[in-house]
């Protein structure tokens, strides 16, 4: 783990497949994505002063993506490949509506999702099998009901929480 990415040299960074990293620029996104082509996970914990993610659609082997969110995430929807999502909403402002526009999701974390109310992006995932969710202020777990494929569910701190009906209907939970 390191600061700055252009700060570090690789033997061979086109072999790197996991990576944790920040990024402070479009010129490191833009270094990353063609210097690591054959990364399958990335996790970037500090995003300030990038405007342009474009570049990392172009990371066509990311299976895993993590990230320490800034509030426009609307660029996440052309990372087709990606099947593993973990978003840390820190500051509280991120919109989730680009979760409707991931259908291969199959693993989706959200860490501090203060402001987040509904959850009914999960009914555009079909292949959904772990979902955890931590310190939102969702009111019911209803768009969960008949995930089939749903195998793991974590509830962490979700105080507002109240309709939990979703759970009987849940028949895949391990």
């Amino acid at each position: 783990h390191y600061q700055n990415f252009k700060d570090v040299e690789f033997a061979d960074p086109a072999q790197l497949q996991r990576l944790s990293v920040r990024l402070t620029s479009n010129e490191e996104v833009a270094d990353l994505a063609a210097l690591c082509p054959n990364l399958t996970s990335l996790y970037v914990d500090y995003i300030h002063g990038v405007t342009d993610y474009a570049k990392l659609a172009e990371l066509k082997h990311l299976d895993a993506f993590g990230l320490v969110a800034d509030d426009d995430l609307s660029w996440l929807s052309a990372l087709g490949t990606v099947k593993h999502l973990s978003i840390d909403d820190y500051k509280g402002g991120v919109d989730y509506s680009v979760l409707y526009g991931m259908p291969g999701l199959e693993s989706l974390d959200i860490a501090r999702g203060k402001n987040l109310k509904d959850i009914g992006f999960v009914t555009s995932m079909p292949n959904l099998r772990h979902f955890a969710l931590n310190h939102s202020i969702v009111i019911s777990l209803q768009p969960l009901a008949n995930t089939s494929t749903l195998q793991s569910l974590y509830l962490g701190y979700n105080r507002e929480l109240q309709d939990l009906s979703a759970l009987g209907t849940l028949t895949g939970l391990r």
